[in-house]
């Protein structure tokens, strides 16, 4: 096991081999039974393709194994999101991506599983293809609850949606709305999962974007909690604010979609006091100043785009994945190197070699 703890506080620090992880191949086949045509087109144009793709995918992972290795305090993870109906099959190919870390690698899925609008197979459909997936996070996106129409059935089944999306070590703050954390304790971290959709047939989607007030009283609990963890925060939409766009390093901006838990996120990082007021007109307050263990970073999908923020702003840097079913990034592998104070991304793509994304943490 990786950077594991015991008791004592002792680290028990193990390195791998790239030698000793499986092969890519299996992946390859799979990916290409789930992704849209274009990429299809060109995972399919021969051995030569093929062969560059895995080329491309083994040393990006193995980018990822050598940063590890050479760390003494490192979280490795991998990333998909934004599968739009491809995920039947790309569960299953991202977890054979990331299963060469023994299992215990974090495998993040960070939302809009579901095709286009939400039906009846789409809890059925996640929750048995991503059965198995090691250490699985998994994140409900506004395609989890967009109905055509304020679909009435998806209101009422969303206890079996938000079951199907809470994977088996997760503790619910809430089985009505479905946010959650997840307990790394190998590596001393927590996943605070965010949930910020709230069924309302009024609405034409279906659904309206908000931080319920118990979701807030949650969220600073769990950042104030002495429990020796640092802390990620996941959701599937971006914290409002302006971004870096990797394809071409051009500004872009996005609001906060009806939620501002960036500015009670900004004093977890710098430690401080305060009171924040929610939609609702509910105060909140909370008070990190004695907080001992750090907050890292966030991860997010929905833009179909690689963005990224440093920590200029909120604190601590932002990572925004690219569309699973996309024509560029299908997936990275990443690491929060907490010795070195970096967190790193190697995107792997279809069709090109990718420069990683280095932020400071």
């Amino acid at each position: 096991m990786n950077n594991v703890y015991g008791i004592s506080g002792e680290k028990l620090r193990h390195t791998y081999s790239t030698d000793s992880f499986p092969p890519l191949e299996f992946a390859y086949d799979v990916l290409g039974r789930s992704l849209n045509p274009l990429v299809k087109t060109k995972l399919s144009g021969g051995m030569d393709e093929r062969e560059t793709w895995l080329a491309t995918a083994t040393q990006q992972r193995n980018a990822m194994i050598d940063a590890y290795n050479r760390s003494e305090d490192a979280i490795p993870f991998f990333i998909q999101t934004d599968g739009h109906g491809h995920g039947s099959w790309g569960n299953i190919g991202c977890h054979n991506l990331a299963e060469g870390y023994c299992g215990y690698v974090r495998n993040i899925q960070l939302g809009d599983y579901s095709s286009y609008y939400y039906d009846g197979a789409n809890p059925a459909n996640h929750a048995a293809n991503s059965a198995g997936i090691a250490n699985y996070i998994t994140v409900m996106g506004n395609h989890e609850f967009l109905t055509n129409n304020a679909d009435a059935t998806m209101i009422a089944d969303l206890p079996t949606l938000i079951a199907s999306y809470t994977p088996p070590n997760a503790v619910l703050g809430s089985s009505t709305y479905g946010y959650y954390k997840v307990v790394d304790s190998e590596y001393h971290v927590k996943y605070l999962v965010l949930q910020p959709y709230i069924p309302d047939s009024t609405k034409a989607s279906g659904f309206r974007n908000e931080i319920t007030s118990d979701q807030y009283e949650w969220l600073i609990d769990e950042l104030e909690a002495d429990d020796g963890l640092d802390v990620v925060i996941i959701q599937h939409e971006p914290l409002g604010g302006t971004y870096v766009r990797a394809a071409d390093g051009a500004a872009v901006s996005v609001g906060d979609s009806g939620f501002s838990s960036k500015e009670i996120l900004s004093a977890r990082k710098a430690k401080t006091s305060g009171s924040y007021t929610d939609s609702s007109g509910a105060t909140h307050t909370f008070d990190f100043r004695n907080c001992k263990t750090d907050l890292l970073c966030s991860f997010h999908g929905h833009e179909h785009e690689v963005w990224y923020r440093d920590k200029t702003g909120f604190g601590f840097p932002v990572y925004v994945a690219d569309c699973f079913a996309g024509s560029k990034l299908i997936c990275c592998y990443g690491l929060i190197d907490r010795e070195h104070g970096k967190l790193s991304l190697w995107g792997v793509s279809p069709t090109e070699t990718v420069e990683p994304i280095v932020l400071e943490l």
